[in-house]
């Protein structure tokens, strides 16, 4: 028997929307006794990782010659890419190496990893890799990158990774029928998630060749199908538990650790670990996407929105991963506007700076600042205070996007009514 639909007033009172809904981990994160990686028992022969990096942000590597470090008493094994069933990875774009073989495409990127007895024997085997390179021009802005004489990140790729663009009406008659056109410039930077756990994992393989990897990430399932391409085991033969996470903003999206001691793991027989030092967060990990954003509009005497016109080019670094999200997000972030003509153009370029991938708001947080900033810039030079210049723009219910999506709801115009009321500013 079908039971009977509950009515949406009945829903919403049992939904805990609006009600204090207690953690199920607020004690134990409270009292200190939640367990992160680096607090997991040791299991039995458990080996200790680290990885030698890259100097150059752009190399030709000529040799990796790893046998003093091999020697080193107490190491267990050295890899580099010729031990890694597939060297280069994605998501969407494979331009991900789990260590630089050819080439090196960051300062900071992995071209060998030891597993030793103590982390102490890691580093110092480490230390005695020696790497043989020809620099080569790296190129760290995003717009020299997308010229046609620009060096290239990937040799055998371009560096322009997407180009999203959105039309609506025609830009210039926009421009030429408005009464006053307003541009600006901005650029954003790096920005590091800084959580306070660094990324940390361990590998192990039991006898029937299973491998299983607990780690701090924020995507157990994305790690398990990109351990997949590295390792060349089948899905049933890896098992990955997500810890408890300590911070990861975005950050703990990609692979970090796990690729290395996977590989580690299944060569030795032995569980290893490996714990990044603040240092390699820094060198290592992912970063906010940097941006540079131009903006054009034209509007009439009244504040009304004419024509917006917006260019974003986004600084990618070496490695795609979830990168092509951004660029599309950002594309209707001209703000929440009423406009009849529209251009946007986003291109996502590849550099030779850190890799930049999630932050929270991913590709919504930088063109909003962006588009909000050159908005208030537009209304002050039209001589229209903030809030009546929002109000008299503002998107509403059953408008249609310049993407071509129709509004259903929208309490935007509400919204900013009441902000302004409790703030003290002035509605009409």
């Amino acid at each position: 028997m079908q039971r009977p639909r509950k009515s949406r007033g009945e829903r919403m009172e049992n939904s805990v929307v609006g009600k204090r809904v207690p953690r199920l981990d607020a004690l134990e994160q409270a009292k200190g006794q939640t367990r992160y990686v680096d607090d997991l028992p040791e299991l039995p022969g458990t080996l200790h990782a680290t990885v030698h990096t890259s100097r150059y942000s752009s190399a030709e590597i000529l040799s990796v010659d790893v046998s003093e470090a091999a020697s080193l008493p107490g190491v267990a094994a050295v890899i580099t890419a010729k031990d890694v069933p597939n060297n280069c990875l994605g998501l969407q774009v494979a331009d991900e190496y789990v260590f630089a073989d050819k080439r090196t495409h960051y300062r900071g990127e992995a071209i060998a990893a030891v597993a030793a007895e103590t982390p102490e024997i890691a580093r110092m085997a480490a230390e005695r890799i020696h790497v043989e390179y020809r620099e080569l021009d790296p190129v760290f802005d995003p717009r020299e990158a997308m010229q046609a004489d620009a060096p290239r990140v990937h040799a055998e790729k371009d560096n322009l990774v997407l180009h999203v663009k959105l039309r609506l009406g025609d830009v210039e008659q926009g421009f030429n029928q408005s009464d006053l056109v307003v541009e600006d410039h901005f650029e954003t930077q790096l920005v590091e998630h800084s959580h306070l756990e660094t990324h940390g994992g361990v590998a192990h393989v039991d006898h029937n060749g299973k491998l299983t990897v607990w780690t701090s990430t924020q995507m157990p399932f994305i790690v398990r199908v990109l351990l997949q391409m590295a390792v060349g085991l089948p899905a049933t033969k890896i098992r990955v538990i997500k810890a408890d996470v300590g911070g990861a903003f975005g950050g703990k999206n990609e692979l970090a650790v796990e690729h290395h001691i996977a590989l580690l793991a299944m060569k030795t027989g032995r569980p290893v670990k490996m714990i990044w030092r603040r240092e390699d967060e820094f060198q290592r990990s992912t970063l906010r996407h940097r941006m540079f954003l131009d903006y054009k509009t034209g509007v009439k005497k009244d504040g009304t929105l004419v024509a917006v016109q917006v260019q974003i080019v986004m600084d990618n670094g070496p490695i795609t991963s979830w990168s092509t999200g951004p660029p599309r997000k950002a594309y209707l972030h001209f703000g929440p506007y009423r406009v009849p003509n529209v251009k946007v153009d986003n291109f996502l370029v590849s550099t030779n700076m850190p890799p930049q991938c999630s932050m929270r708001g991913f590709g919504s947080t930088t063109p909003t600042y962006g588009a909000e900033v050159h908005m208030e810039h537009v209304a002050r030079s039209a001589g229209i205070g903030s809030v009546e210049f929002r109000l008299k723009n503002a998107l509403r219910e059953g408008d249609v996007l310049a993407c071509g999506q129709t509004l259903g709801t929208c309490g935007l115009s509400e919204a900013i009514r009441q902000v302004a009321e409790a703030s003290g500013s002035t509605v009409r």
